[in-house]
């Protein structure tokens, strides 16, 4: 059996080696947390960078977009404006046709009206003419007849 000195060497030795042992396992594992936190503020830093370059990619292209969309609403604007100059256009146009065409009723229902006017003037006149025409002969034939019979009585 070993003596107690060699025990307790032994046991020395064994702490010494776990101490050892668990120094390089303290400094591995440091070692391994300074690299790990170097590639998290490595890759924080990458993802820093994409964002920024993402986000300046995206204030282009907003910047791309508004100008294209105040450009279409100002073309918006001018093609409602001459839109809304053409309707008007086109109420005047259909207003001047309706009034041509309500003078032109009027124009022709005014001659239509002078014209059955004279018709009816030139109607009476004839048949006033015919009448007195009538009235001429009869009083002739009753003056002839009334001749006739008082020149007989006479004779």
């Amino acid at each position: 059996m070993a003596s107690l000195g060699d025990k307790l060497v032994h046991l020395s030795l064994e702490i010494d080696d776990r101490t050892k042992s668990v120094e390089l396992i303290r400094q591995l594992i440091e070692d391994q947390s300074a690299r790990h936190e170097r590639e998290v503020a490595n890759f924080e830093k990458q993802q820093d960078v994409v964002l920024q370059e993402m986000t300046a990619e995206n204030k282009d292209t907003e910047t791309k977009l508004s100008r294209m969309n105040e450009s279409l609403m100002q073309r918006k604007k001018a093609l409602e404006c001459q839109m809304n100059e053409l309707s008007k256009q086109q109420e005047a146009v259909e207003y001047s046709k309706k009034k041509k065409l309500d003078d032109v009723r009027r124009d022709i229902a005014v001659a239509k009206e002078s014209a059955y006017n004279a018709y009816r003037q030139e109607k009476a006149q004839r048949e006033k003419a015919w009448f007195d025409g009538r009235v001429s002969e009869i009083h002739k034939l009753t003056w002839k007849g009334v001749c006739v019979a008082v020149c007989s009585s006479f004779f």
